[in-house]
């Protein structure tokens, strides 16, 4: 006979908060990649759709310049402006490099030849993005918003402090 249906074993397919919860654990914290003084790399991934990906790059190079970062190079994947379909333009090449092959030995290349200290991703990247484009591009990866994040967590030096104290305003008794 028939056995009665059991539960299946394989984790249900979840959407809504649990899904949210799960990604935002995926997601790296702030890296401790310094850029304030540091050689960087810019490295935009864009849909074909998107035009402004020039402006976002340059804005990009203002903001890290802004940290004291020298922006020393700038390598741009576009997805979809050529041979590709456009169902798949949101979609990057790689889950593990966001980028081609191609392209990222095109960013590894630059970063050696440059003596690049980072490379800095204009989109947002997961834990293993991170840990794999590092060990590819042989210098630390990060995201744009980590860098910023990471800068503007860095103490600020002030102006020096006295050793002494202030002196105090005469008092009006004789």
């Amino acid at each position: 006979m028939h056995q009665a249906r059991r539960r299946d074993r394989r984790p249900a397919h979840r959407t809504g908060a649990g899904a949210r919860v799960r990604a935002a654990q995926h997601r790296a914290p702030a890296s401790a990649v310094e850029v304030g003084g540091a050689d960087v790399v810019i490295v935009g991934y864009f849909s074909g759709r998107q035009k402004d990906w020039a402006e976002l790059m340059d804005a990009a190079a203002r903001e890290l310049g802004a940290c004291g970062a020298r922006v020393v190079g700038r390598i741009v994947q576009r997805r979809g402006v050529s041979a590709g379909g456009a169902k798949k333009m949101a979609v990057p090449y790689s889950s593990r490099t966001l980028l081609t092959y191609g392209k990222v030995r095109e960013a590894a290349t630059l970063c050696e030849q440059t003596n690049a200290d980072a490379a800095v991703f204009v989109g947002d990247l997961t834990q293993r993005q991170r840990r794999t484009l590092t060990g590819m591009l042989g210098c630390p990866a990060t995201s744009l918003a980590d860098a910023l994040t990471s800068a503007a967590q860095r103490p600020r030096p002030g102006p020096p402090s006295r050793s002494r104290p202030e002196p105090s305003p005469p008092s009006g008794k004789p």
